[in-house]
């Protein structure tokens, strides 16, 4: 029996590549997508979520777009949140999201780790640039939890990382998604599988980098009916920890979130974009 996965695509954006993204996978995204930002200008296409805007990290924003999608888009089952230097197959994205279950709280993309060497003390996070993808059981424990991030800027995507662990959120990991641009893989592993994202649009041309690998996988979402079966082999439930194999990531909640107190590094300070599809 095939079913159709419904997905809203809220994208975080500062205007300046609004018009990449609405001349790539925004046109297969027709009417499941929303752009966000601190003012509203039907030009670009943006609303206002009522943040105001920061050159990093984007927690409060980021927080805004989940309690937005509880609130305003019941009949979704999916929130994808990526940045608008964030290129998309819309069709490879729906066929790998029909294979799970919106029912199970899950928070899926590419995972890294923030001192994860540190165990207890460390956290495994899905990397904003590639885009991070939750389901309503996932969005539906955050905000009935109420986190707040410690400050406007901080990274949202490693807040969603602690959030994840102590809600017992399943994390999963997709080599699908990537936090880079192709330039930054081997390219014979780029070769033989399908891609859900890329990130940034320099240095290498964001219209070639979409026309090479994922303009290929995607189609209007409207016509998508997704896979029911299991995930494919490339996307697997993290069970491990990001380092050394070992340790299950299956933390229950506590009280409240005990933020990351130093600073974290550079190369994890996303600004990022939200999506529905």
């Amino acid at each position: 029996m095939c079913v159709r996965v419904r997905v809203c695509l809220h994208v975080l954006t500062n205007h300046f590549a609004v018009p990449v993204l609405a001349q790539t996978w925004g046109q297969d995204a027709a009417g499941s997508i929303g752009y966000y930002s601190d003012v509203e200008d039907p030009a670009y296409f943006t609303s206002n979520i009522g943040v105001p805007n920061t050159e990093q990290g984007h927690c409060r924003k980021t927080m805004a777009i989940i309690h937005k999608f509880y609130r305003d888009y019941l009949h979704r089952q999916w929130l994808v949140i990526v940045d608008d230097d964030t290129l998309l197959s819309v069709r490879q994205l729906v066929s790998v999201l029909g294979g799970y279950s919106a029912s199970i709280p899950t928070l899926m993309g590419e995972v890294y780790g923030y001192k994860a060497h540190l165990g207890d003390d460390g956290s495994a996070y899905v990397t904003g640039g590639g885009g991070m993808v939750l389901n309503r059981a996932a969005a539906t424990s955050i905000v009935d939890r109420d986190y707040q991030c410690p400050y406007d800027s901080y990274p949202d995507d490693m807040f969603l990382g602690l959030v994840a662990k102590q809600l017992g959120i399943h994390l999963v990991h997709s080599t699908a998604f990537h936090q880079c641009q192709p330039r930054d893989y081997p390219i014979s592993t780029l070769m033989i599988k399908v891609a859900i994202s890329f990130h940034r649009h320099q240095p290498q041309d964001p219209f070639t980098i979409y026309k090479s690998f994922l303009m290929r996988a995607s189609s209007p979402v409207e016509d998508i009916k997704p896979i029911t079966s299991s995930p494919p082999d490339d996307t697997k439930p993290i069970t491990q920890s990001p380092t050394d194999g070992t340790k299950p990531i299956t933390s229950s909640p506590t009280g409240g979130i005990n933020p990351i107190t130093s600073s974290p590094p550079e190369n994890s300070k996303l600004q990022q974009r939200n999506y529905e599809l």
